[in-house]
């Protein structure tokens, strides 16, 4: 199960819209998001190209890659939505919950 913590008015928009929106990773009052999510795409991307191709080629690709991403980051919008496996996490109700009057909706 997963939870995705949040204000009483932003659950009320979600049960209203029937729908979940991403956000601006950018704007997030995380910024280690915005890291995670950009490791994890790294890590994904060495990943597949490691299967198949020489490690002077991969050298390359990456240094490429590198360039790449930072010109896409300074010049486009990362939107993610967060969500824990912790159904009753302190820090998630301070963050993300209004400081513990929001909710955690759970599925």
């Amino acid at each position: 199960m997963v939870y995705h913590y949040c204000s009483i008015d932003t659950f009320l928009k979600i049960i209203k819209s029937k729908s979940l929106r991403l956000s601006d990773v950018g704007k997030s009052n995380d910024y280690a998001e915005r890291i995670y999510i950009e490791n994890m795409i790294r890590e994904e991307f060495e990943k597949k190209v490691s299967t198949f191709l020489s490690e002077d080629e991969i050298n390359n690709i990456l240094s490429l890659e590198k360039r790449c991403r930072q010109t896409m980051l300074d010049t486009i919008n990362l939107y993610a939505m967060c969500f824990s496996e912790e159904r009753d996490l302190l820090s998630q109700w301070r963050g993300y919950a209004n400081g513990g009057t929001g909710v955690a909706i759970g599925k």
